[in-house]
């Protein structure tokens, strides 16, 4: 059973990926991302992740470097 802070910190996990994949994938990984969030009951989560903004080319670069450093 997942607790509060686990989801949490899978939440987070999840994002990192979305912006340490590819680029061109980040709009349609983010959307699923949040259809299963929110097909799992997780409206307010399901939101938060539907507003994420997609990188910049500059700041994706950036996100590579950093993540690959």
């Amino acid at each position: 059973m997942a607790t509060p802070g686990n989801a949490d910190r899978e939440l987070e996990s999840a994002i990192d990926a979305l912006y340490q994949g590819p680029l061109e994938a980040f709009t349609a990984e983010r959307n699923a991302l949040a259809t299963a969030l929110r097909k799992g009951g997780d409206r307010a989560a399901a939101e938060r992740v539907k507003g994420l903004a997609r990188p910049s080319v500059t700041a994706w670069a950036v996100n590579q470097v950093w993540w690959t450093r």
